[in-house]
């Protein structure tokens, strides 16, 4: 289905003749980063980009739009898809269409049988166009921050677990509902 989302954006509108999607590599990463600051203040590195799969769209010479990866495991059949974002002015046009297409075609091709991604259950539009390139809602997501500990807090956070004095996250979240 992806590779139908591609065509289907390619031949719709005209986004041939003024839009280009290009598969996306580290000398791309001042383009990704002006981007993403627009909106989400987000930073790549080359190396991101690299490691990743990134395809985005571009209008006149500037990135308006852009799908990549969180994580890349061919060899446990595996893609997580995310990075997805579309300048204002050009929301509604099917760019995100395509670059999330293209993004899931690809990892297909290298291997993955399966490609996940995360998306607010709010966002009607992204739900939607998920649902279009064949994604569908198999589970629910808690995202959290993650903070490095020292060695010896780890150490300690873990022997406190093991003789229940510190809760473990799956009863903190049963406790906060």
């Amino acid at each position: 289905q992806a590779e139908d989302g591609i065509r289907d954006v390619e031949r719709s509108r005209g986004l041939g003749d003024v839009y280009k999607r290009q598969r996306l590599s580290p000398a791309h990463v001042r383009e990704v980063n002006a981007l993403y600051r627009f909106e989400q203040g987000s930073y790549f590195s080359p190396s991101h980009l690299r490691r990743g799969v990134f395809y985005g769209v571009f209008r006149e010479g500037r990135l308006v739009a852009v799908a990549g990866t969180h994580l890349v495991a061919p060899e446990h059949g595996i893609a997580y898809v995310g990075n997805v974002l579309t300048h204002p002015a050009h929301r509604g046009t099917g760019l995100a269409r395509a670059c999330v297409a293209a993004v899931t075609a690809e990892l297909f091709q290298r291997g993955c049988r399966e490609a996940v991604l995360s998306v607010d259950p709010s966002n009607a539009a992204a739900v939607r166009l998920y649902a279009q390139l064949g994604y569908r809602d198999s589970c629910h997501v808690i995202e959290a921050m993650g903070h490095r500990r020292s060695r010896v807090g780890a150490i300690i956070t873990h022997v406190c677990r093991r003789l229940g004095l510190v809760p473990s996250y799956k009863q903190g979240v049963e406790a906060n509902g």
